[in-house]
């Protein structure tokens, strides 16, 4: 909830407010969990936009 209040909602209500559509991540899928299937670019509905993980198949090799 922290997290959620601190974090999550003050970036969504700025990317709102600037007209942004799209969120560049760094995620990747070595990290594991739910990240082992995310996709190159996917939907955003918090800012009716896109995420874009364009790092999703880096090694640890590549990232450092």
């Amino acid at each position: 909830m922290c997290c959620e209040m601190r974090k999550e909602q003050p970036f969504v209500e700025h990317m709102k407010s600037v007209g942004r559509r799209i969120v560049i991540n760094g995620l990747r899928r070595t990290e594991g969990g739910k990240r082992a299937d995310i996709p190159f670019l996917g939907r955003d509905p918090r800012i009716d936009g896109f995420k874009l993980n364009p790092i999703l198949d880096w090694t640890d090799e590549q990232v450092a």
